[in-house]
């Protein structure tokens, strides 16, 4: 969650976000396909962080809740399952083959927007 919104994610179902302002009457604002099956989520500002499974992390803007879109993505060797931001990292346990975990920097010089960005721009 972030302020009145809620970010949902179910498998296949891709990314729903949800106006919680009225906790009795949540509404869905916006939603997006995602690629793979989205396991987890976690957010930075108005950025979206999904586990997406085989497709490793994806990145979405979210600063228009009701037009979200991916800006980015980064291939992982396992199967992503959830992700934690947390202050400039994002944590990625990152399941079968071999249990293990990526760190990705959303921040500061060493982040990893450069790739992301690179990514948005092909897509054009």
């Amino acid at each position: 969650m972030a302020g009145d919104l809620a970010f949902v994610v179910e498998n296949a179902q891709g990314l729903e976000i949800a106006d919680v302002s009225i906790p009795e009457s949540p509404r869905i604002v916006g939603a997006l396909d995602l690629p793979g099956y989205a396991k987890g989520v976690d957010t930075s500002d108005e950025l979206v962080f999904v586990a997406a499974a085989e497709s490793g992390l994806v990145v979405v803007d979210a600063a228009l809740p009701e037009y979200p879109r991916i800006i980015g993505a980064i291939d992982t060797p396992g199967d992503a399952r959830s992700v934690l931001v947390r202050g400039d990292l994002a944590y990625l346990p990152d399941g079968a083959p071999a249990c293990r975990s990526s760190t990705f920097p959303i921040r500061g010089p060493h982040s990893s927007w450069p790739l992301w960005r690179r990514r948005e721009k092909r897509r054009r």
